[in-house]
């Protein structure tokens, strides 16, 4: 089996297994909406895990997927919202910065002008990477993302992006960092793993490697330099 082939059937079998409970929960709550009738409660239950599903697929859409089968760029302002839409109503708060070291200004807004925007491997390694940073916080904490531009996505500007964790029982699996910062046997490839894997083949892609150090009060800095648009 090819590498391509199984880091494929492992990223399907990681979204399905995170989409499960959303769905799960949405179907039990049209079946009581069947039993019951119209009750408030059960009617916000539904609302709430729709709401979820959609985050959640809007998020894998871009973050594994080609949106209409091309490769575009995207803008940052659309990857904070998919990033914060992936934690919201969790235990885990999101902290998101970017801007332009030429001007020190902070990005806001959206459109795909100067500095708003990345080719779309850039902001889908991101996401991979916030994905890890969610992944190492299995109770409470901030996840934070710095996305700083030197220049415009449209010509060679290059990024330094850094996706940071820090929390209670903060914890990055040995597999998930090594699959994050070496390159692995296809065959030690899992379903906890694979995204990791996805974002360091990303990082390979646009010649940059990914870091992965302790920062400030025992925080786990996830770092990515990418010299230019791809």
């Amino acid at each position: 089996m090819t590498s391509d082939i199984r880091l494929a059937q492992l990223l399907s079998s990681r979204i399905c297994h995170d989409l499960v409970g959303p769905a799960g929960a949405l179907g039990n709550g049209i079946e009581l909406l069947k039993e019951v009738g119209n009750d408030a409660e059960v009617i916000e239950l539904i609302i709430a895990s729709a709401g979820r599903l959609m985050r959640q697929l809007d998020f894998f859409r871009l973050a594994f997927g080609l949106r209409g089968g091309v490769d575009t760029i995207v803008g940052w302002d659309e990857a904070n919202r998919l990033a914060a839409g992936l934690i919201e109503n969790s235990a885990i708060t999101f902290d998101w910065k970017s801007g332009n070291q030429d001007s020190g200004d902070e990005i806001a807004g959206s459109g795909t002008g100067s500095g708003n925007a990345a080719p779309s491997a850039v902001v889908r390694l991101v996401l991979c990477l916030v994905l890890v940073a969610v992944g190492a916080l299995p109770r409470r904490g901030v996840v934070g993302v710095r996305v700083n531009s030197t220049g415009d996505a449209h010509a060679n500007g290059g990024f330094d992006v850094s996706v940071s964790a820090k929390g209670e029982r903060l914890s990055l699996d040995e597999d998930v960092a090594t699959s994050l910062t070496t390159p692995i046997d296809v065959g030690d490839l899992t379903a906890r793993n694979a995204h990791a894997y996805f974002a360091a083949c990303l990082a390979r892609s646009l010649d940059s490697v990914i870091g992965v150090t302790r920062g400030e009060e025992d925080a786990l800095v996830f770092s990515v330099h990418v010299s230019g648009a791809h």
